[in-house]
């Protein structure tokens, strides 16, 4: 792979973000395994098997899910046609229509995965936070300290929502570089009069 084209990979991977990473990785870490001794009084809970669930899986749900949003917000910034110049850049003896393609490609990768991570993050903290709350109306859960429940439950909530909107603009962006793929395909094999229609 060329040089261009690795410098934008490490920088849709938050490779000069390193810092950035870690404290997310061990803010959410720390957020998922305080919570079930923070929040709730384990001891004095009754709770069944929906309040052990919503309560251990925190350890699990939190950290995925705000690294999961992190990971998203830098995929999803993939564009292909930055790939493409940087294609260009790398490889300018190549056949147009081949770096169009590998551009494409590339791009089409960081998006599908995107959308992957945003969907986990939706998904998992939606979850969380609904399994807390049947737990609390159901169960007899004992909270130990509502203001730090509150907290995980909002920045939970907040993470679920960003990763529901990037679920959206990821899969928007991936079915449109999906198109433009067959597009350049149908172009490779000289059916350019079809590509043009689509």
């Amino acid at each position: 792979m060329g040089y261009s084209v690795d410098r934008l990979e490490k920088k849709l991977k938050g490779d000069y973000d390193k810092g950035l990473w870690i404290t997310f990785f061990i803010g959410s870490l720390a957020l998922g395994l305080a919570t079930p001794w923070v929040a709730f009084d384990l001891d004095n809970s009754s709770g069944g098997v929906i309040s052990f669930i919503a309560v251990m899986a925190s350890m699990a749900f939190i950290p995925l899910g705000i690294i999961s949003v992190l990971a998203a917000i830098y995929e999803v910034q993939a564009d292909a046609q930055e790939f493409v110049e940087a294609y260009k850049r790398d490889y300018p003896k190549e056949p147009e229509i081949d770096l169009l393609e590998s551009g494409y490609k590339k791009a089409h990768e960081y998006q599908n995965k995107a959308f992957k991570d945003a969907l986990t993050a939706w998904l998992g903290l939606g979850v969380y936070v609904g399994l807390v709350e049947l737990a609390l109306l159901v169960d007899n859960v004992v909270v130990k300290n509502w203001s730090y429940l509150w907290a995980v439950l909002g920045i939970c909530s907040i993470a679920s929502f960003i990763g529901f909107v990037l679920t959206i603009i990821s899969y928007l962006r991936k079915r449109s570089i999906e198109k433009a793929l067959f597009a350049i395909q149908l172009k490779k094999s000289d059916k350019a009069e079809i590509s043009i229609k689509i």
